[in-house]
């Protein structure tokens, strides 16, 4: 029975390429890149401004979060519950010092 398994997997790594330390040594590698890109991009200066955003409705006041350089992506963070707290704004912050633009509504 276990020269069974042994042949399936030597089947499989044949088929595909990649055995299985190969498969955890490529896992290890992307989640190093992923830090490393990560921490390259968290020294980025920010700007945290509060906006106000006209609507048919009123007035919506905001949270906008960006970093001070560039052109970036945008996101758009809608609050859970409670409106535009502080714990919203560091959310924003955190995704912002990954290079990204972001609006944090005040939805109530």
């Amino acid at each position: 029975m276990t020269d069974d398994k042994r042949d399936s997997e030597t089947l499989n790594e044949a088929m595909t390429g990649l055995s299985r330390r190969d498969f955890v040594a490529l896992s290890v590698a992307a989640g190093v890149v992923a830090v490393a890109g990560s921490v390259s991009a968290a020294g980025m200066p920010l700007v945290e401004t509060d906006v106000m955003i006209e609507t048919p409705d009123g007035i919506c006041d905001a949270a906008f979060i960006h970093p001070k350089v560039g052109a970036h992506p945008g996101v758009l963070i809608w609050a859970d519950a409670f409106g535009l707290r502080p714990v919203m704004r560091d959310i924003g912050k955190r995704i912002a010092a990954e290079g990204y633009s972001v609006l944090v509504p005040n939805p109530f």
